[in-house]
């Protein structure tokens, strides 16, 4: 076990303002730096020797004034956190044209349909799901089928927008409220309706030049859907 300082992008321990700190450790007593990813928000992680703890403790250890932003502390074992140990994104296969990379935050799991050809769960929660399939019915009707699946959000929270990536129309639609689920069921015989609060979807209609269309869609708990907004459309414009 070791206790680490996790630096945000552009702290350096050779900064002179780490040196003029005044906490309980100085950053130049860190060990060399390594690298570490951690929801593309930090860059360096500095490991502190057990032998280098105060006598106060880990569990009480403060890093006062600390002038170069290292902001988060705790302890952590040694392993899994240099860069190389972290997950890889995954290539999805468009059309046997084009390719998108998916985020790690997005884990790999059996589809619960055998109409999806992806399906890929958020990092911590298990109700959240990312499914991924070629489909057709035309994007608008597509878009007002999503729409009536869901009632009671706030209107200014129900959008579309048109992203162009490359050659490619990515129409994206975030829609939040009360989600009406279909459990089992089929094509032919609709399954029980399972009405979920405070859920959203955030979906995106990929549109090729020649009309072929490829569907992804984020539904889960709003606040989840909320944090991997960002992500989500990452993934959209990777498309390539």
């Amino acid at each position: 076990m070791a206790l680490t300082a996790i630096v945000p992008v552009g702290a350096s321990p050779s900064e002179k303002s780490c040196k003029r700190n005044e906490g309980v450790f100085a950053l130049p007593k860190f060990t060399a730096p390594a690298p570490y990813v951690r929801n593309r928000q930090w860059t360096t992680v500095f490991l502190i020797p057990h032998s280098q703890l105060p006598e106060i403790g880990a569990d009480s250890m403060r890093l006062s004034g600390l002038l170069c932003a290292a902001v988060l502390i705790s302890t952590v074992a040694l392993s899994g956190t240099r860069a190389e140990d972290a997950p890889a994104a995954k290539s999805v296969r468009v059309f046997d044209e084009a390719s998108l990379t998916v985020p790690p935050v997005f884990k790999p799991t059996e589809p619960k349909s055998r109409i999806i050809e992806h399906e890929f769960a958020v990092e911590g929660d298990a109700t959240t799901r990312l499914t991924m399939m070629a489909s057709g019915g035309g994007i608008q009707p597509n878009i007002d089928r999503w729409k009536g699946q869901f009632a009671g959000g706030k209107a200014e929270d129900q959008k579309t927008e048109q992203i162009k990536v490359g050659k490619w129309t990515a129409h994206v639609v975030d829609l939040s409220g009360t989600f009406k689920e279909s459990m089992g069921g089929g094509p032919f015989a609709p399954g029980k309706i399972v009405e979920r609060s405070d859920y959203a979807m955030l979906g995106a209609i990929l549109e090729h030049p020649e009309g072929r269309t490829y569907f992804l869609k984020l539904t889960g708990p709003g606040s989840i859907i909320t944090a991997n907004r960002d992500a989500f459309i990452e993934m959209v414009k990777s498309l390539k």
